[in-house]
Order: structure tokens, then C-alpha cells, then sequence
């Protein structure tokens, strides 16, 4: 499942050219869930509109509604976990992009496991070279900001 997250911004610099680049603030709102305000941890989309949460945020939410958080689409009616598929391109844009986000899901699975006597998922802790790679170019932007 591909959650398209269409963003085409064009700023126009001094010297007339056009500068396709990103902010990250202007990224930020496409990763956050709107049940939780946080980053997505295991980014679930509902297959009738597209719409993407958090899994465990959108479980809880859909035990009291049976429609979309957001546009009100109704869910599959005989079984709403029907209507939501994981979505692992948006998660791993997630992780990609928010430093630490990784880490820290890792740490707080790893202590999630430990309290409940549970093994770590192989599945996730085999996914970190996925997402970091030391070779990665990574593009940094600082931008002064007067709040004048």
C-alpha cells in the first residue's frame, strides 16, 4: 500500500531560478498522526481513502467508529480492520526523515518485550540497515529565522 503524498513547491530565489527543495516543516504534517499528533509507529492507511495513522491509533479509534478520522469514509462494514493495510513506504519515509525516530521505536519495543517477557520481532530489528546506511548522502538546510 503507497500512501502518495503528491508536494510540489516552487520558490523562486533571487537570481529568478526555481528551487524545487523541501522544507522538513513543510514534510512534517504528511508524517504525523492526526489520532496521536506523533510520528506514525507502524504506519497503517485505510484502503477506501488513503488516509494513514498509526496502527494502534487507528485500531483503538475504529472500536468507536466505523468512518475515517478525517473525511468520513465509512469503513468496511462487516470488518473494519478489513479496510486498513500496513503502509511500509510511508513508515520508512518516517524513519528516513525524523532523526532518532528508529532508535528510540527500537529502545521502546526492546523494553516492551523485556517487561512482558516477549522476544524483540526479528522483522523489526532486521530493518535498521533498511533505513541507515553510513554511505547515505544526507542533504542539511539552515535557514535564519528573524521573528521580527
Amino acid at each position: 500500500m503507497v500512501n502518495t503524498i503528491t508536494i510540489l513547491k516552487y520558490k523562486m530565489r533571487p537570481s529568478g531560478r526555481n528551487d524545487n527543495k523541501l522544507m522538513v516543516r513543510e514534510i512534517n504534517p504528511h508524517l504525523l498522526c492526526v489520532l496521536c499528533r506523533g510520528y506514525f509507529v507502524e504506519a497503517t492507511s485505510i484502503v477506501e481513502c488513503l488516509h494513514s495513522f498509526c496502527k494502534s491509533c487507528i485500531v483503538k479509534y475504529i472500536k468507536t467508529s466505523r468512518f475515517c478520522p478525517i473525511c468520513d469514509v465509512q469503513l468496511n462494514r462487516q470488518d473494519p480492520l478489513l479496510s486498513l493495510k500496513p503502509d511500509k513506504i510511508l513508515q520508512r519515509i518516517c524513519y528516513k526523515i525524523v532523526p532518532g525516530l528508529y532508535k528510540s521505536e527500537k529502545l521502546r519495543r526492546k523494553d516492551f518485550s523485556l517487561r512482558h517477557n516477549e522476544a524483540v520481532s526479528s522483522e523489526f530489528s532486521a530493518t535498521y540497515n533498511q533505513y541507515f546506511s553510513y554511505e547515505d548522502n544526507i542533504s542539511i538546510s539552515l535557514e535564519y529565522y528573524d521573528n521580527k
